[in-house]
Parts: structure tokens; sequence; C-alpha cells
């Protein structure tokens, strides 16, 4: 069984000891075994927030990481423009 606690992107219906467990969008879903976490997560069904916040952060970083160049070459075009202003 996975420790981790997933966020239910759609209804998740699932049996755990004989019981059945009906989960709405938006839910903690949690106590799902490895397998079906995985299953789930293929098709979409669940979410895993923590790793949404890592990706998220990692496409901030990509996206900072490619305007630097731009903002580097902007700043060079700006500074020469100043200076043969005068």
């Amino acid at each position: 069984m996975s420790k981790k606690t997933y966020v239910a992107l759609v209804h998740v219906t699932r049996h755990v000891d004989g019981e059945r467990i009906t989960t709405a969008p938006g839910e903690e879903v949690s106590g799902l075994s490895d397998h079906d976490a995985q299953q789930l997560l293929a098709m979409k069904a669940i979410s895993d927030p923590v790793a949404d916040a890592s990706a998220k952060a990692d496409e901030r970083r990509a996206a900072k990481a490619a305007d630097a160049p731009f903002k580097e070459a902007k700043r060079a075009a700006e500074a020469e423009a100043a200076s043969t202003k005068a």
C-alpha cells in the first residue's frame, strides 16, 4: 500500500477490506496500492499534489532560465542605446 495521498480528479470507486468506497473529485484518496495509484495516475483519474507542485516549480525555473538570455540581450541593447543618446 502506498502511504501517499492523492486528490481525485473524477469519481474514484475502490474496494478496501471488502467495502466499496467512492471518492468525489477534489477529495483525498489514500490507501491505494502502488499499482492502483500508477494506473489511476496514468488515466488522470487522480493527481499527486506533491509531484504537481514540484513539476510547477521546475517549469518556473526552466522559464526563468529561458528568459535569462533575452533579458541580458535587452539590457545590453538598452545600455547601448542609452550610451549613443548623448
